[in-house]
C-alpha cells in the first residue's frame, strides 16, 4: 500500500531509520559491552568457585586426626551457599554423595556438561548452562578427610544484576518513544508549507491567478515556493495576455457584423421598395449567420471571464422554479415552432441563494441545448427538485440515437455535434459547468434508452 501523506511518510521513515539505529547500539551493546562484562562475571565466578574449594581444604585439612562428620562439612557448605547464592556439594572419587548445602535432589548435570567448558584453570572447570545463559556450573578437586579425592560441586543460579540486557533495551525503547514524539512536531514543520504550497496551487488553477504562496524561510521549501510564485507571475502573464487579446478579437469581430448587419437591413429594405422578392431568402441566412457569430462572440466573453473568476457571485435570495418557469416562457415559440412535448415536474425547494444571473445563464443554456438535439415532434423535460442539501435541475430529451461524443467531451468547450437542428457553438455546456463549479456544484450527463438527461446540482445555501 502507497502512502499519500508525506507527513506519515517523513514519519514512518525516521521510525524506520530509529528502530534499526537502536538495534544495532543493542546489538553493538552484547557483542561488545555486553561480552566483556560477561567474561569479567565469568572469571570472576571462577574465583569465587577457587575460594570455596581452598576455604574447604583449609578447613578439612585443620580437622586434626580425623575426617570432620558430615554435618560438619554441611554446616561451611550451606554458610558458602547463602554466600554466594550458589549450591554446593561434594562427592567422592566413586561418585558418592558426601555432604551438600540444600536439601533435595542434586541438581541435574546434563545441561551444563555438553559442550567445551567456558573457562578452565588448574582447580576449577566452569561451564553455562545451555537454557539460563546466567547460570554456571563449575567443579574442581578436592581432598578429603583422609587424603582422600574427592570433587567440590557448584551451581551459580543468582544472575549477576537483574537483567542489564533487559534494562538497557527497555531504556533504548524509553528514548526511541520519546524521540518518536518529538518527530511529530518536525515532520508538521516540513509538511505545513507544502501543504500551504498546493492549496495555493489549487486556487491559482480554480482562476484566483493573483494569488501566491507565502514565503517565509530560505530553505529549499522557501526556494520552491519562490519558483512557483515566479511560474504563477509568468502564467498570469501569459492568460492576462490571452484574455486582452480575446476582448480585442471579440471587439474587432463585432465591429463588422454590426455594419454588415446594418448593410442587410438596408439591403431588405431597398429590396422590398423594388419588389425583389428573391433577395428575401439570402437575406434571411445572412441574418442567421450574422446572429449566430454574435452567440458565438458573446459566450466567448462568458467563458473567460468565468475562466479567470473574475467576477464574483452575486448571491441572492430567489425562487428556482419561478426563474427556469421564465426562462422557458422564452423558449415558449421555438418549442411550438418545432412541435415538442414540454413536461414539466416542479417540486418548489423553497427559495435558494444563488446568483440569478449566472443560474438564469445556465437554465438557458440547458433548455436551448435540449430544444436544438430533440428531433421533430421529440419530448423536452425539465425538472427543479430538492436532493438532500442541493438544489437539483435536470433536463431530459429524446435523441435519436447516442450521442456523437463522450459524456465528458460535450462539456469542453468547442466540442459540438452536428445532430442540433441549428448548429451550435460548443459552448453552452462549458458554461453551465463554469457555473457550477463557481457555485460549488457539479453537473453531469446520462444517456439511456434514447434519453439525454443533463443534471446540475447546487448547494442550497450557495
Amino acid at each position: 500500500m502507497r502512502l499519500k501523506s508525506l507527513y506519515l511518510k517523513i514519519f514512518l521513515s525516521f521510525l524506520g531509520i530509529l528502530i534499526l539505529t537502536e538495534i544495532l547500539i543493542m546489538a553493538l551493546f552484547v557483542f561488545g559491552a555486553g561480552r566483556h562484562f560477561k567474561e569479567k562475571f565469568e572469571g570472576y565466578t571462577v574465583a569465587k568457585a577457587e575460594m570455596a574449594g581452598l576455604y574447604l581444604e583449609n578447613l578439612i585439612g585443620d580437622g586434626g586426626g580425623g575426617p570432620p562428620a558430615v554435618e560438619d562439612l554441611s554446616r561451611p557448605l550451606a554458610r558458602i551457599g547463602e554466600i554466594y547464592k550458589a549450591r554446593l556439594w561434594i562427592e567422592d572419587e566413586a561418585g558418592v554423595l558426601v555432604a551438600k548445602s540444600f536439601a533435595g535432589e542434586l541438581p541435574a548435570k546434563d545441561s551444563f556438561c555438553r559442550g567445551l567448558p567456558v573457562s578452565r584453570t588448574d582447580r576449577v572447570e566452569l561451564r553455562k548452562n545451555r537454557r539460563l545463559p546466567w547460570e554456571f556450573y563449575a567443579q574442581g578437586p578436592l581432598t578429603l578427610p583422609g587424603g582422600r579425592p574427592g570433587k567440590l560441586h557448584i551451581v551459580f543460579r543468582a544472575p549477576p544484576s537483574p537483567g542489564h540486557e533487559g534494562a538497557f533495551l527497555l531504556g533504548l525503547i524509553v528514548i526511541g518513544a520519546m524521540v518518536a514524539l518529538l518527530t511529530l512536531p518536525v515532520s508538521r514543520l516540513i509538511t505545513r508549507p507544502v501543504n500551504r504550497l498546493r492549496r495555493s496551487a489549487v486556487r491559482i488553477a480554480d482562476g484566483e491567478l493573483s494569488h501566491r504562496a507565502l514565503v517565509d524561510s530560505r530553505d529549499e521549501i522557501g526556494q520552491l515556493s519562490r519558483a512557483f510564485n515566479h511560474m504563477a507571475d509568468r502564467l498570469e502573464e501569459m492568460i492576462r495576455g490571452g484574455k486582452e487579446l480575446t476582448a480585442n478579437v471579440s471587439h474587432e469581430l463585432r465591429s463588422p457584423l454590426a455594419r454588415i448587419r446594418v448593410a442587410e437591413e438596408l439591403i431588405r429594405r431597398k429590396a422590398d421598395q423594388e419588389g425583389c422578392q428573391g433577395l428575401a431568402t439570402h437575406l434571411d441566412d445572412i441574418k442567421e449567420d450574422i446572429e449566430e457569430q454574435d452567440r458565438i462572440i458573446e459566450r466567448i466573453m462568458i467563458l473567460s471571464k468565468m475562466d479567470l473568476s473574475e467576477e464574483p457571485l452575486r448571491m441572492m435570495e430567489l425562487d428556482p422554479v419561478e426563474l427556469v418557469e421564465e426562462v422557458l416562457e422564452r423558449f415558449a415559440p421555438l418549442i411550438r415552432h418545432r412541435g415538442l412535448e414540454l413536461v414539466t415536474r416542479f417540486d418548489r425547494p423553497g427559495p435558494v441563494f444563488l446568483d440569478s444571473q449566472a443560474l438564469a445563464a445556465a437554465v438557458s443554456n440547458l433548455v436551448d441545448n435540449a430544444v436544438k438535439f430533440t428531433p421533430q415532434g421529440g419530448r423536452v423535460e425539465v425538472g427543479v427538485y430538492r436532493q438532500g442539501s442541493n438544489l437539483a435541475l435536470s433536463f431530459s430529451n429524446t435523441l435519436a440515437g447516442p450521442p456523437p461524443l463522450s459524456l465528458e467531451e460535450i462539456f469542453e468547450p468547442f466540442h459540438k455535434s452536428e445532430r442540433s437542428a441549428g448548429g451550435g457553438t460548443g459552448l453552452g455546456l462549458a458554461i453551465v459547468r463554469k457555473i457550477a463549479a463557481k457555485h460549488g456544484g457539479r453537473v453531469g450527463a446520462d444517456y439511456g434508452a434514447g434519453i439525454f438527461s443533463v443534471r446540475m446540482e447546487l448547494p442550497l445555501s450557495g
